[in-house]
């Protein structure tokens, strides 16, 4: 196949990778580098400072200020291949329509691996920011608002912010009348694939996210992303392979490479995603048949305790209400009438009772 048509097949994949992909490039990351990727790294830039603005003196001039921008070599450590079977046709029989279906397929395909890796970056590399309690409709405006206070204090540029949130934190945002919906954004961000805004945040749905994750603020002046074809798309002939007879391929290669600076500017707001254990002990309490509970960690503020007391008492699952069988504790009181041998499960809730944390030990009652 001619170099011309490895070119076309090249940009009408690119053109379904740019539609498909959710992390779009000028919206979550930046494409600035020098070099050849092919190469297996790059140079990116890095800007730490901005220009300094300062007095002209029509006699003297102005201050010759240092520029504050340096780069740091990002490796293209990604390699993805296209290798799809066509059979029954050479190179030179397939039909248009066959070949232009099978280089949007690989368009979707080659989106969604970028993406899914892409929001790992980010994952990895963000700063945590907040508490582990998920977010509600009543504090999530806030939330967002204190994100923009984190990054005004950092120096972030107030345009181009972007938010990538999971599909239950969407939603939470439409019922938010403050949320700004796509309907009311330029047509120019719609394309980008913004579908809203708030507190100053393109806002960017995921579902790639790991479960603990429910947004990632950040800026795409430190997210980086570089791509390119190490070996563009064609449809080849099969003829020579031995094992193939009047078959082709579609055949290519992708290398990439993900990387984040300026780590600060990138935040997470995560969430328990599963039961955390406390480290339960009982000692003899202050009263005959009585026990005296510690746990630690700490009751974290605006939790409480729920406890149960049997000889195989069942452990709690995560965020399962624990009303039925359960009893309010105080974690300070001692616990009367307790039996010597018998188990206590300590259940940190929510304030809906649904379980977070819990812990279990062998009763140990004062005796006579």
């Amino acid at each position: 196949m001619g170099h011309e048509s490895q070119v076309r097949y090249s940009k009408l994949v690119d053109v379904k990778l740019r539609n498909e992909l959710v992390l779009k490039d000028g919206v979550v990351f930046n494409n600035r580098y020098e070099g050849d990727p092919k190469a297996g790294s790059v140079k990116i830039p890095v800007r730490d400072t901005e220009v300094e603005v300062n007095r002209y003196n029509r006699s003297k001039g102005a201050n010759l200020t240092e520029g504050g921008t340096t780069y740091e070599t990002m490796l293209i450590d990604q390699d993805e291949a296209v290798n799809e079977l066509i059979d029954g046709y050479t190179a030179q029989t397939v039909p248009d329509n066959l070949v232009a279906d099978r280089l949007d397929s690989a368009g979707y395909s080659l989106a969604l691996s970028l993406d899914a890796l892409g929001m790992k970056v980010l994952e990895d590399n963000a700063t945590i920011f907040g508490d582990s309690a998920a977010l509600t409709k009543d504090n999530v405006y806030e939330f967002f608002t204190k994100a923009r206070t984190k990054h005004s204090k950092l120096g972030v540029p107030k345009v181009g912010r972007f938010a990538i949130v999971t599909p239950e934190v969407f939603e939470l945002l439409l019922n938010e009348p403050k949320f700004l919906a796509a309907d009311k954004l330029n047509e120019a961000l719609i394309k980008q694939g913004v579908i809203g805004q708030i507190a100053g945040y393109n806002i960017i749905e995921c579902t790639y996210a790991d479960e603990t994750t429910e947004i990632i603020f950040g800026h795409p002046n430190w997210c980086h992303r570089v791509k390119d074809w190490k070996v563009p798309v064609a449809v080849n002939d099969l003829k020579g392979s031995g094992n193939f007879i009047g078959a082709s391929a579609v055949q290519g290669r992708q290398v990439y490479g993900y990387k984040v600076t300026k780590k600060q500017t990138l935040l997470r707001k995560k969430v328990q995603a599963q039961l955390e254990t406390l480290n339960v002990t009982s000692a003899a309490g202050t009263n005959a048949g009585a026990t005296k509970i510690t746990v630690t960690p700490a009751l974290t503020s605006g939790n409480s305790y729920k406890i149960k007391m049997a000889a195989n008492p069942t452990n709690p699952q995560f965020k399962q209400v624990c009303t039925n069988g359960y009893t309010v504790w105080n974690g300070t009181s001692n616990i009367e009438g307790v039996t010597n041998g018998n188990k206590v499960v300590v259940v940190e809730v929510n304030s809906n009772n649904e379980a977070l944390k819990y812990g279990v030990a062998a009763i140990v009652a004062k005796t006579e």
